[in-house]
């Protein structure tokens, strides 16, 4: 059986985006591979009734605006190659950063059978988010972010998992260099 994980920053019902795709997908996942593993950075007591079909693992919160857990980077490094794929929920927050140095890691280590790694960025890489005068810091910090880190995450990852072709035409405009070796229309 093919096992899955998804990686997140949040499960929390009231932040909305990707806590609320996990629960859209997980039906399909269900169906058609294994029941998911969701590592989360956030304490385990904030779910509603709504999750108990899922395995959630709950590392803690998580602290700052990258969303940075000290527990996720080792328990990726551990548990990466017992997966067969495994999908980073969101942008511009720790958990994509964390996933892609553990996959280098591993892949120095010569560890076999490591999973595919894709991202859903859930509309964060739509251009409105650069081009709103009302996010003018935040635009120049992932312009930032993007240039040290993000690309990099896009780069290695072996596809991205758009909500719509609009959403999939919309992110190949927004950020330099935009390399990803897949595009999906999930």
């Amino acid at each position: 059986m093919i096992k899955q994980l998804s990686v997140i920053s949040s499960m929390d019902p009231e932040i909305g985006g990707p806590s609320q795709a996990i629960r859209y997908l997980f039906p399909y996942f269900t169906e058609n591979y294994s029941k998911p593993d969701v590592v989360c950075l956030n304490d385990s007591g904030i779910y509603s009734d709504d999750l108990e079909e899922i395995n959630i693992i709950p590392l803690g919160d998580s602290y700052g605006p990258w969303q940075y857990n000290k527990k996720l980077f080792t328990w990726l490094k551990e548990n990466l190659a017992n997966y067969d794929f495994v999908i980073i929920h969101g942008l511009w927050v720790y958990n994509s950063y964390a996933v892609t140095k553990a996959m280098d890691e591993l892949r120095k280590k010569n560890i076999p059978n490591l999973p595919a790694v894709y991202i859903m960025p859930h509309g964060m890489l739509d251009p409105w988010f650069q081009k709103n005068k009302d996010r003018r810091l935040k635009a120049i910090r992932n312009w930032f972010y993007w240039k040290l880190i993000e690309h990099k995450v896009i780069r290695n990852a072996d596809g991205l998992l758009f909500t719509c072709k609009l959403e999939m035409e919309l992110a190949r405009n927004t950020f330099y260099p935009y390399r990803p070796k897949h595009e999906f229309n999930v």
